[in-house]
């Protein structure tokens, strides 16, 4: 909406298929994610123009997609799968194929410094290759999972903060 009139600015709709719920905005781009064909729609933030179609999965997003870099966003997909898209060359994305337990909680991913992390069954936190989505090292934060991990999870341009157990852990 523009704020000043409280008219739209601009509004996009798909040809076909509908869009999930779940996406992303910031002063740059808007993510959405479209069904029925199954692809990634990335916009023009500020005219509203399609800038990329990535084709994707038939999976509803479990969370909102996240800025990895200036073309790359990280993806979950319905809690079992995650990857990410480019937006300059769909060939650059990737899906992690390291392990990635339910048993206690759903999986959560973060960015900090345009590095993923991915927090695994709730007491566990991996670091992932921004380029290949391969596990750089993987670290135990808490003595029992914990169910809504995400939750306890902070961060700054560089480091990631966890608050578990009663101790504040700086990764």
């Amino acid at each position: 909406l523009d704020t000043r009139s409280g008219d739209a600015a601009w509004q996009f709709a798909p040809r076909a298929g509908r869009l999930e719920p779940r996406w992303f905005c910031d002063d740059r781009h808007v993510v959405l994610q479209q069904t029925q064909p199954d692809q990634t729609l990335v916009l023009d933030a500020f005219e509203g123009h399609l800038l990329a179609d990535v084709p994707g999965h038939a999976e509803p997003w479990a969370q909102a997609p996240i800025r990895i870099n200036a073309d790359r966003f990280a993806l979950f997909s319905a809690r079992t799968q995650v990857g990410s898209i480019s937006i300059t060359d769909p060939h650059k994305a990737w899906i992690y194929d390291g392990p990635l337990s339910i048993a206690h909680a759903g999986p959560a991913l973060a960015v900090c410094g345009a590095i993923p992390h991915l927090i695994v069954d709730g007491d566990t936190l991996a670091q992932l290759d921004p380029a290949t989505g391969a596990e750089r090292w993987r670290r135990s934060f808490a003595r029992r999972p914990m169910t809504r991990a995400d939750e306890l999870i902070g961060h700054d341009a560089e480091r990631l903060y966890v608050a578990a157990d009663g101790i504040l852990r700086c990764f």
